[in-house]
């Protein structure tokens, strides 16, 4: 995963789409923001991200479409998340289907 950002890349490839904002509707703070991290990093790596994997410019796009607190670490924001996908249904359901789609992640995430 690349560390440099432009706001048209960060927009096509962190942006939630229509059905993910409903996943995230149970979750508050921190698991809130890391949930919608992990969606995003396996929708572009198809793999679940470690804790440094994620962009700091990715953290503070995705906080903004999640109302969450962008000075939330991500570290925490992510652990937080682990047992709320674990837990939801509806999130690995989204997990298989973005592995077996991944033409739905941006082409220009991997540049």
């Amino acid at each position: 995963m690349r560390r440099e950002w432009e706001l048209e890349d960060l927009i096509e490839c962190w942006t939630l789409d229509e059905a993910e904002p409903r996943l995230l509707a149970n979750k508050t703070g921190p698991t809130r923001l890391g949930f919608a991290l992990m969606l995003k990093f396996f929708e572009q790596e198809a793999r679940f991200p470690r804790r440094e994997d994620v962009p700091k410019a990715a953290v503070e796009f995705v906080s903004g479409q999640v109302k969450v607190d962008a000075a939330l670490r991500a570290p925490m924001a992510l652990a937080r998340a682990w047992p709320a996908v674990a837990a939801s249904p509806g999130a690995r359901w989204m997990l298989v289907e973005v592995w077996a789609a991944p033409t739905r992640a941006c082409a220009s995430c991997a540049a």
